[in-house]
């Protein structure tokens, strides 16, 4: 909703409290732009908000919400207290020029005051007044939710945050026993990566009820390799883990590293989703490349597949072929998207590509990406073609070729 105009915004503010006078609502999901200096309406939201008693789910987006001012903010954190059914929080602010490490203290407080809610998003796109100050605050009320069994933390760019974010983070994370649900996303938002990841890294081991796992380090280039040698042993305490998202764009970590990660994933056999984003990691080598051609065929109960090596030259192109023959093995697989965006791969690779799909019965949807492959030419490009037209299974196919 786009609170553009003051009348506009105390007829929405009107709407908003018929809908939370509805006597059985369970969940709320609302969505504010507001660009003007409206004094009353953040208020007025909170205190509708605070009688829907009965009230089980909040989602609130800010979207460049430039306009809110600091007690209005209070009050609306402060409106979730009184709501004993509820059990699950979202909060996302996009380019929220007001929130600070104040702010983020009046939520943490009312969220030790709800310190039984089982879900809880929040979310701070291009937010660049929180610092390790604010983290330190949210800590304190994270490390009262015992009962969470889904977090998700997401910082993405413009933030002031240091390692000493991710050391704090750990203390309650490591406390969290009962989550089945973690997304961790710091995407160009902590800068001088050292022991805060090793630390963040070991506390995952506790998480052994996880099911759904998603760490986000995209362009955090300095990662220090202890860290992620570390998550990969945190992996190895995951037996119930279905869904699996790694992230580490432009990761200059060793080629070892990627190779315990990779070698993890046997201890993880009900995996069910895995999606495995390393665009630009220079150090992805021949051996990573093999290790992770090895763990798939053990994961019997894949269904979805997602990775992308984009621009990523350690590994021969013969190599990634003996890669591309393992996945023939994953015959529960459903969905494959392969982004491989310049490689040096030819004509074999991509006719291998092609046997691969043949030998997945179950496939219903494939996306391919081998643009500015340069060394694809006609053949191997008429090999897939002619494998996707004879697929009996195919509902969904999107192909990238800029060759």
């Amino acid at each position: 909703m786009n609170s553009c105009k003051k009348g506009v915004s105390q007829a929405l503010e009107s709407l908003i409290g018929n809908i939370l006078r509805v006597s059985n609502l369970k969940e709320l999901d609302l969505t504010l732009m507001l660009k003007v200096r409206d004094k009353q309406f953040v208020p007025n939201l909170a205190r509708h908000i605070s009688k829907a008693k009965f009230i089980q789910k909040i989602s609130l987006n800010f979207t460049y919400s430039r306009s809110v001012q600091k007690a209005s903010l209070q009050s609306l954190f402060e409106s979730i207290i009184p709501l004993w059914n509820l059990n699950s929080l979202h909060l996302q602010f996009t380019s929220a020029t007001f929130l600070n490490d104040e702010e983020i203290e009046f939520l943490s407080e009312a969220l030790a005051e709800r310190s039984e809610l089982e879900d809880l998003k929040l979310n701070f796109i291009d937010c660049d007044s929180i610092t390790d100050t604010g983290i330190h605050h949210l800590c304190q009320s994270l490390s009262m939710m015992i009962d969470l069994k889904a977090l998700s933390l997401s910082f993405y760019k413009r933030s002031i945050l240091t390692d000493e974010t991710l050391q704090l983070l750990s203390v309650p994370i490591a406390n969290l026993v009962e989550l089945e649900s973690l997304t961790l996303s710091f995407q160009k938002s902590v800068k001088d990566l050292q022991d805060g990841i090793i630390q963040l890294s070991k506390s995952f081991a506790n998480l052994s009820n996880l099911k759904n796992f998603h760490l986000n380090l995209d362009w955090c280039k300095e990662i220090p390799e202890k860290g992620l040698v570390e998550l990969a042993r945190s992996l190895r305490e995951m037996p119930l883990l279905q869904n699996l998202y790694i992230s580490l764009r432009e990761c200059q970590s060793k080629a070892l590293v990627f190779e315990r990660i990779f070698d993890s994933f046997a201890a993880s056999p009900d995996l069910v989703s895995l999606k495995l984003n390393f665009p630009k990691c220079p150090n992805l080598g021949n051996e990573a490349i093999l290790r992770l051609g090895m763990a798939l065929p053990k994961l019997e109960f894949l269904t979805e597949l997602g990775i992308n090596l984009s621009s990523c030259h350690g590994f021969s192109a013969e190599t990634f072929g003996s890669f591309l023959t393992s996945l023939g093995a994953l015959t529960k697989l459903e969905i494959l998207k392969l982004k491989l965006e310049k490689l040096q791969l030819k004509d074999e690779q991509a006719s291998l590509i092609a046997k691969t799909l043949s030998n997945l019965n179950c496939l219903t949807n494939f996306e391919l990406d081998l643009s500015n492959c340069d060394y694809i030419k006609d053949n191997g490009v008429i090999d897939i073609k002619n494998s996707i037209v004879q697929h009996k299974s195919l509902k969904f196919v999107s192909l990238n070729f800029y060759l």
